[in-house]
């Protein structure tokens, strides 16, 4: 089997295929026979990637943690309700990031 004949991103490796995406730091041994339904399944699943991984931290996790922190309770009712202006605006523009 040629270079040519193999799909994008696909070598042959001592008697196996690999797949080989430097950009992105993959290089994995596919097992399954070239051409079967198995190897195209794989194949398409690794040319997708991974699914995004949720971020643990981001301004929601830090503003929710904010609020519950002693500090925040310390508070008078006023500033309470100035922060929670302000950090409400924070957080539509920025929460998920």
């Amino acid at each position: 089997m040629t270079r040519k004949n193999l799909p994008k991103y696909v070598y042959q490796d001592r008697g196996y295929l690999r797949f080989i995406r430097r950009a992105r730091g993959q290089s994995i041994m596919m097992k399954e026979e070239y051409g079967s339904p198995e190897f195209w399944e794989h194949y398409n699943m690794l040319l997708r990637g991974r699914e995004p991984v949720p971020a643990k931290r981001n301004f929601e996790a830090l503003i929710r943690s904010y609020y519950d922190s002693e500090a925040f309770k310390k508070l008078k009712p006023r500033t309470k309700a100035d922060y929670r202006k302000y950090i409400e605006h924070i957080r539509l523009i920025w929460g998920l990031k």
